[in-house]
């Protein structure tokens, strides 16, 4: 359904004939209006949902008296509004009147032409927009000040609910879950005994469960807001207490928490701090071992057995190579003198290992020098 106009004649605030032209191109179709309080934005849009189904908004006004004041005192006894709008590429009009003369009609146009509609009006109408989610399309919103609980006090959470459309939306949901549960109970009913009837009684079963627990749930949510809200005012008035007894004990409260602010803020610096000093000086913690682990293990293993220089490996393998002692005896291979020379190899010292090793050993000894001292 998209709305045209709207004529409305001599309805509450509304005297004589006032026709509304809404915007319904199909790029641009929204339309705001604008006014102050008191002027009618309210009797503008439950002229809408009376012409449409003959009720009012929940929040509407005496609804029995709708003829205009000025048109009354001046002899009218009748209001009228009539719709436009199209539906799926129609066009039709709905004129509703009260008063002295009611009655409600709608008509298709075609070629100008208002042509009485065949069926009944009001079936019509329903199956565009049924009258019981009309107020989910047609909402007053005049209402929606903030929302108090039963003890006066200000509910944000709800009015925030109120004024976005949650509380409607909730609503949606309620009558959803009532039909859903209509259809599941109405399965049960016709296949009684089945399989599915019995998985059906499950998932119902769930689904009140789970509405119970929800419904526990936003109840206990809205009591701690309102305890929350309790707590507030009560903390204020004692807080701004004459007794100087009461005052010292804000002074002492408001200091405290200048005192953990400040105390989070050192700790979170320190630990800061504390993050940066063992990315860079972690290893210097090992370094107080090195002498008696390090060390004194490259000392006794790497050196324990080993024949001192000149007899190293190189000159071991030198002498073999040659066949030739460095006195200048000739050394036969398989000879006992062979033997015992090659021998040595097994415990004579290799001199690259013993640079590396004198390397290590430096280094480890200025390591623990610098940081153990």
């Amino acid at each position: 359904m998209i709305i045209q106009s709207i004529t409305i004649e001599n309805f509450r605030s509304f005297y004589g004939e006032q026709t509304i032209e809404l915007e319904s191109n199909g790029k641009r179709n929204t339309s705001f209006i604008y006014a102050q309080n008191g002027v009618g934005k309210t009797n503008f849009l439950n002229a809408i949902l009376w012409c449409l189904h003959g009720t009012f908004s929940k929040g509407f006004n005496i609804p029995d008296d709708i003829l205009n004041w000025a048109a009354k005192a001046a002899g009218r006894k009748t209001y009228h509004v009539s719709l436009y709008f199209e539906e799926e590429g129609k066009n039709y009009r709905v004129v509703r009147s009260g008063g002295d003369i009611s009655n409600f009609k709608v008509f298709t146009i075609e070629d100008g032409n208002n042509v009485p509609w065949p069926g009944n009006p009001s079936l019509f109408i329903n199956n565009i927009l049924p009258k019981d989610m009309a107020p989910y399309f047609i909402i007053d919103a005049e209402g929606g000040d903030l929302a108090v609980n039963q003890k006066g006090l200000i509910s944000i959470e709800k009015s925030i609910h109120d004024i976005l459309g949650f509380t409607v939306a909730g609503k949606t949901l309620v009558d959803l879950r009532l039909v859903k549960k209509e259809i599941r109970s109405e399965l049960v009913r016709i296949d009684k005994g089945s399989e599915l009837s019995i998985l059906e009684k499950k998932i119902q079963d769930f689904d009140d469960e789970i509405a119970r627990d929800t419904k526990n749930l936003n109840d206990n949510r809205l009591a701690l807001s309102n305890y929350d809200k309790e707590l507030e005012i009560v903390e204020g008035k004692v807080f701004n207490s004459d007794v100087e007894q009461i005052k010292q004990l804000k002074r002492q409260h408001d200091q405290a928490k200048l005192d953990k602010t400040r105390f989070e803020g050192k700790v979170r610096t320190l630990e800061v701090e504390k993050i940066d000093l063992i990315k860079r000086f972690s290893w210097v913690a090992f370094a107080d071992r090195l002498d008696d682990k390090v060390l004194d293990f490259i000392d006794e293993k790497e050196f324990q057995g080993k024949l001192p220089a000149p007899f190293d490996v190189s000159l071991v393998e030198d002498i073999l190579n040659r066949q030739k002692c460095i006195c200048g005896t000739p050394i036969i291979t398989d000879t006992d003198a062979y033997k015992n020379i090659k021998s040595l190899i097994g415990t004579a010292t290799d001199t690259n290992v013993t640079n590396r090793i004198h390397s290590a050993r430096s280094r480890l000894t200025a390591i623990k020098t610098r940081w153990c001292a």
